[in-house]
């Protein structure tokens, strides 16, 4: 088995991970800014670069802090892993022992903990342990402040407490902040041996093992580790599958004082250290990285990605506007955010900005932050239902119930939260499943199509709004009303209940716009170009087109001009005529299509061309200063351009969107690379169509709805 085809291990640079979208590679670059080898905002933009040339131009930010990049080949894994070692990017390797975001520039917190992390991974290398535990096991050093590491999951906590006038370590195991086994508080050289020697525990077990497996004796003499004179990390373990042969002076586990242990004899298991496609290993914190944090000095801006992912144009956009504001570091931090150190304080509200109108999240009341939805359909070829689709059209509508967490995955590997949600919606063969306060691998309650999952939830939110008691959350709701009675709910049958959809036109049209410019990479085009693209993208429902879109520079307002004047506009075919919306012409502008005319059966014989050719023929001097739009027929297009070399009067501008799988992109392409000089607009390959050119018309002759 090669290191490209292994499943269950860490997706690093050597060994990316296969899912259901090509590889998959995750990054810690060390923290500390460019002097200490941290990303800074350059190298941010020149990893988006290579994820762009290399990958499928998506980036994440997982809910552990690390980076990820997917849509990977063999082949182009390895030019990646070449372009991060070129870039000088630090990033952490062998065992996980992980900090804060905030690390040592928190004034809240109440120790610095890269010292004692550090000395951690020294003692872990020099035991040659590394070599020997499993790929995801990982230690929390956790000095505190305003953003803490109790949402990760990790085999060994260690904490920060104070004590009087000092610091000690509370030393626990298994799970995250809220459900660990606490076993110590010492200070900081023994937290230090006993958690290499949990790690050496752990090792003894095998490859595939946790702290959650360590048995009760093992977690007993680590606990009692402090109260005898401790060998040097434990240099061997006796033959008893790595436990301690005999300890002295330690209590039992389940004797120790509240607060020095957990609240059962039993680990709590880890919240699902995932192999699948995207990393576990964190629930929800009560302080999300959202938002402006007090660094004394200045501040640190804490910018989320919706659901751990943005196309690598926009994060590179945003990367672009920290650079121009002053941002010196980005930080990645657990919750799937950035935080953007070293601007000014009072450009924050600038970045911010631009954050929001990208579609990043920059408030911790977004809906988005209480939905873990995965890639889905069609980036996944797992999935089995549109996770995203469904989940902005959930935060959309039903904002007001969201205090649990909504997890929709796509498949039941429920890779974006391994954990228990209150709702899970899994995709299956029978549809959209629901699983109540369980992981997408438990037996849904309750189907739903695919397509109506979104409006099940609907349905849910409805029975919440309606059963709550005042000051009550959903939350409790939900439990209250129970597993049985919220799966009927959600599967109610379309005739049970009045079809939920927006009745207002214009308000159809503002939802439509609104979704575009969320989901929509424009960052390339200006805000008249993007104001066309947005009416194309409407047209052909697809917000992935836009990466077909090409305006010449002076395209749209050479038309809006001519348009303005009174410019005929001549179609190839009706369709695109009958597109066009009369109301919104400036100047009451004519609408032409020749195709009809008998005449152009002899001309097409005349000169061996197709009937959509030969209306051009019709055109004659009003060409001049006209608008052109073909949206058809590849011919009309290339016969247009050979008028033009043969020196036909020259339009104001040209729409040549024609589609079709011959002659359709080259004939697109000839106008790109000559168009004689007249403004033009392009949809490159076989997309285009009527109902594109008519929009892009439409557009150009009225901005806005």
């Amino acid at each position: 088995m090669n290191a490209f085809s292994r499943r269950g291990a860490c997706p690093a640079l050597s060994a990316p991970m296969p899912t259901g979208d090509g590889l998959l590679v995750r990054l810690n670059p060390v923290a500390g800014g460019p002097s200490a080898g941290g990303l800074s905002p350059k190298l941010l933009i020149g990893l988006c670069e290579s994820a762009l040339r290399h990958g499928n131009g998506i980036m994440e930010v997982t809910a552990r802090g690390s980076l990820q990049i997917r849509g990977l080949t063999a082949e182009s894994a390895a030019l990646l892993a070449a372009e991060v070692d070129a870039l000088g990017i630090a990033v952490r390797i062998g065992v996980p022992v992980e900090t804060g975001p905030l690390a040592g520039i928190d004034p809240q917190e109440v120790t610095d903990p890269r010292a004692l992390a550090e000395r951690i991974r020294m003692a872990v290398e020099d035991a040659g342990l590394a070599q020997r535990l499993g790929p995801k096991v990982s230690v929390v050093v956790d000095g505190g402040g305003q953003l803490t590491m109790d949402a990760v999951t990790a085999d060994v906590r260690l904490k920060a407490v104070r004590a009087g006038d000092g610091v000690v370590w509370a030393v626990s195991v298994g799970g995250d902040g809220r459900n660990a086994k606490v076993l110590a508080k010492v200070d900081a050289d023994v937290a230090r041996d006993i958690a290499v020697a949990a790690l050496r525990m752990v090792a003894e077990k095998g490859r595939e093992a946790h702290a959650r497996d360590l048995s009760e004796r093992q977690l007993a003499s680590l606990a009692g580790w402090h109260s005898v004179a401790p060998p040097s990390v434990l240099p061997d373990i006796s033959p008893t599958r790595g436990e301690i042969s005999s300890f002295a002076g330690g209590s039992s586990l389940s004797t120790l004082k509240d607060g020095e242990n957990g609240r059962d004899s039993l680990i709590s298991p880890q919240v699902g250290e995932m192999s699948g496609r995207t990393e576990g290993g964190a629930v929800e914190r009560s302080c999300p990285p959202i938002g402006l944090f007090d660094l004394s000095t200045d501040h640190a801006l804490g910018i989320a990605l919706p659901y751990g992912s943005m196309p690598a144009n926009k994060l590179m956009a945003l990367t672009q506007s920290a650079i121009t504001l002053g941002a010196t570091e980005i930080r990645l931090a657990p919750g799937r955010a950035l935080l953007f150190l070293g601007q000014p304080p009072a450009v924050n509200h600038l970045l911010q900005t631009t954050a929001t109108a990208l579609g990043f999240v920059t408030s911790a009341t977004d809906p988005r932050t209480r939905i873990a939805a995965c890639p889905g359909t069609p980036a996944c070829a797992s999935g089995q239902i549109a996770t995203r689709d469904i989940a902005e059209t959930i935060a959309a509508e039903n904002a007001d119930i969201l205090d649990f967490t909504l997890h929709i995955s796509g498949c039941a590997k429920g890779c974006a939260h391994p954990g228990a949600a209150a709702l899970t919606i899994v995709g299956g063969e029978n549809g959209a499943g629901l699983v109540v306060n369980a992981t997408a691998k438990a037996l849904p309650a309750g189907y739903s199509p695919g397509y109506d999952a979104a409006r099940g939830i609907s349905h849910v939110a409805a029975a919440i709004r309606s059963a709550r008691f005042q000051d009550e959350t959903a939350a409790a709701c939900l439990t209250r009303l129970g597993p049985a009675a919220i799966a009927e709910t959600y599967r109610q049958e379309m005739s049970m209940a009045a079809y939920d959809y927006i009745h207002d036109g214009n308000a159809i049209y503002e939802r439509s716009f609104a979704i575009i410019r969320a989901e929509a990479d424009l960052s390339r085009f200006s805000e008249a170009e993007a104001d066309v693209a947005i009416r194309m993208i409407h047209a052909c429902g697809q917000v992935e087109a836009s990466s077909h879109f090409v305006f010449s520079p002076d395209f749209v307002a050479a038309a809006r001009t001519a348009l303005a004047a009174g410019a005929p506009i001549f179609c190839d075919a009706e369709m695109v005529s009958h597109g066009v919306t009369r109301a919104r012409l400036p100047a009451g502008n004519e609408v032409i299509c020749t195709l009809r005319d008998p005449r152009t059966h002899d001309i097409a014989k005349d000169i061996g061309n197709t009937r959509s050719a030969a209306a051009i023929d019709l055109w004659g001097e009003r060409m001049a200063g006209s608008v052109v739009a073909i949206g058809n027929a590849p011919t009309a297009l290339f016969y247009l351009l050979e008028k033009l070399r043969d020196g036909a009067p020259k339009p104001a501008a040209i729409i040549g969107m024609p589609v079709g799988f011959v002659g359709a992109a080259e004939s697109k392409d000839a106008l790109a690379e000559n168009s004689y000089g007249v403004p033009y607009a392009i949809v490159r390959g076989r997309l285009g169509g009527s109902a594109m050119t008519a929009a892009a018309l439409n557009s150009l002759a009225r901005p806005g709805l």
